[in-house]
């Protein structure tokens, strides 16, 4: 109910005094109350508001008097005096007192300004504005949480219920930004919730901070679960060839932790296996983008086979652009290891002729590397000379498959393949695959072998006698033999890997080799990445 005044008369000075009057003494007696006193007095308090509302009201229809101007003039300086002694308990006032409500009952207009006092600020108040911020802040951070979990629960949602529960976390989460810190009318409810559980005002900011970080904590744990859990999945559809079940979970698990390039490469593995070569290309991209600079190889394998939309064809000489990329940091890291190795074994030989020997390798591997280091994370994951034997098995292999790749995309230009420059880099493939077979064999580490190098050398040597015209020469022989080495060594891992047989003519290959990697769920469980079939003509 809206309070007003009577204004059914005409004032007079006599009224006017009166009620100044009145409000001294009324003031005077609210200054005799203690802190206990006013608290339980919040009546007197509110009728000495109102009283002061009634002297404005006559003051203004006096001062429009005449017959008033002279004596009124008494009356209103006494009332300044009056006005700063209510100032004075204006701190009190509005510490006993919901002003906030009194002002939409009273018709409160701006310049009564008795009506907007502020209670004291305590000590704890004076850094709310921080913890304000830092709720916010929290509350932020929630709902990017809150967001994600939403948008990986969403992908391949198999039922009403999952797509159900993941709108209402993400609706409870910007609700809580929203319609809470971030607008006045959700202060004021937020207020109203801690005043029903007899949360101290002075506290209000630091509980709503405290409740925004027990939020976030629930949001972020909920997060990591499923962050690990859809990884989890996808490993084990993986491994049990449901790549299309396993290519969903690690989107998930990509919707949640966006910044993990190892889940960007599985997926780039996954697309690639199952053909989807722009699925591929996205993720691989996406891998390489964040860091992860080992996907080049992949990235470029698949450019390798994948027709340029606007071309419509396999644009060969950008596979091999991101080819020589990664296989220069690649050739680094090699040398880089080599030298380390030689270091830790130079530091345990006691054989002068074999430290002689390995401080000549030291010197040309720094001449070669000319200032190049190993970046911190590897140095900091590899401390041992196992482990960095280890690491540098990973090496020769991955630059095997860098020079396979760059090899194949040199020979299969369709606009004058480099059959010379294939083979080159086909037979350093063939060389990285040696050292890697002597290193596993030194350190006693299980591997399959590699043998498609020797499949598009065969090919690319063919090609090489085909220009000679020269059907009868002493190559055919090696030729045959490095067939037989493709058909005895090749584990193919991707559909197009096998699909090339089938362009070259060679299908009687493709019927022999290992595709049991192509389909990660077919492989042997006991022997694991280790397990290679070969046909029995390589048994013999």
């Amino acid at each position: 109910m809206v309070i007003t005044m009577n204004n059914n008369h005409e004032p007079t000075l006599h009224e006017f005094t009166q009620k100044v009057d009145a409000l001294a003494n009324q003031l005077t007696i609210a200054e005799q109350f203690s802190a206990q006193e006013m608290a339980h007095s919040k009546n007197t308090l509110l009728e000495l508001l109102l009283l002061r509302t009634e002297i404005e009201s006559l003051l203004t229809k006096c001062c429009h008097q005449a017959q008033f101007s002279e004596h009124a003039w008494h009356g209103m300086a006494k009332l300044e005096i009056l006005d700063n002694r209510l100032k004075a308990m204006g701190a009190n006032i509005a510490q006993h007192i919901d002003l906030a409500t009194w002002q939409n009952r009273v018709a409160v207009k701006p310049e009564q300004w008795w009506w907007f006092f502020q209670p004291p600020i305590d000590k704890w108040d004076k850094y709310d504005w921080v913890w304000n911020g830092l709720t916010i802040l929290v509350l932020a951070l929630s709902a990017s949480f809150t967001i994600s979990i939403y948008s990986s629960l969403s992908i391949g949602a198999d039922s009403q219920i999952i797509t159900t529960f993941s709108t209402v976390i993400q609706g409870l989460g910007l609700a809580v930004i929203g319609g809470g810190a971030l607008s006045s009318s959700g202060q004021s409810k937020i207020r109203e919730v801690l005043k029903y559980f007899k949360v101290s005002p002075k506290f209000h900011a630091e509980t709503s901070f405290l409740i925004a970080v027990i939020f976030l904590l629930i949001v972020f744990s909920v997060n990591t679960y499923l962050k690990h859990d859809f990884v989890r999945e996808g490993e084990h559809h993986y491994l049990q060839g449901e790549l299309n079940s396993a290519a969903k979970a690690y989107e998930k698990a990509l919707a949640i932790a966006p910044n993990r390039t190892d889940i960007s490469g599985r997926l780039g593995q996954i697309y690639e296996s199952l053909g989807n070569l722009e699925q591929a290309v996205k993720h691989y991209t996406k891998s390489v983008n964040d860091g992860n600079y080992e996907d080049l190889n992949a990235l470029g394998r698949v450019f390798t086979n994948r027709l340029n939309p606007a071309a419509r064809k396999i644009d060969y000489d950008l596979a091999r652009s991101y080819l020589l990329i990664g296989l220069q940091r690649v050739e680094r890291e090699q040398q880089a290891l080599e030298r380390l190795i030689a270091i830790k074994q130079r530091k345990a030989s006691t054989n002068t002729a074999e430290i002689e020997a390995l401080d000549r390798k030291i010197a040309t591997l720094e001449q070669t590397l000319n200032g190049f280091k190993l970046s911190e994370k590897i140095l900091n994951s590899v401390q041992t000379l196992p482990n960095l034997q280890k690491l540098l098995l990973t090496k020769y292999e991955l630059l095997y498959q860098y020079y396979t790749n760059i090899g194949l995309a040199t020979a299969m230009k369709s606009e004058k393949p480099e059959y010379e420059e294939a083979q080159k880099r086909l037979q350093y493939a063939i060389q990285y695959e040696g050292l890697a077979k002597q290193l596993a064999v030194a350190i006693d580490a299980k591997r399959r072998p590699n043998g498609f190098a020797y499949c598009v050398l065969a090919y690319t040597e063919e090609n090489l006698l085909k220009q000679t015209a020269n059907t009868v020469n002493p190559q055919t022989a090696n030729i045959e033999k490095l067939w037989h080495q493709c058909t005895c060594n090749t584990t193919v891992e991707f559909i197009h890997a096998i699909k090339w047989f089938f362009q070259v003519g060679r299908a009687d290959i493709a019927y022999k080799i290992d595709t049991s990697y192509v389909v990660a769920g077919m492989r042997n469980g006991n022997q694991g990445s280790t397990y290679h079939y070969q046909p029995l003509e390589c048994k013999q």
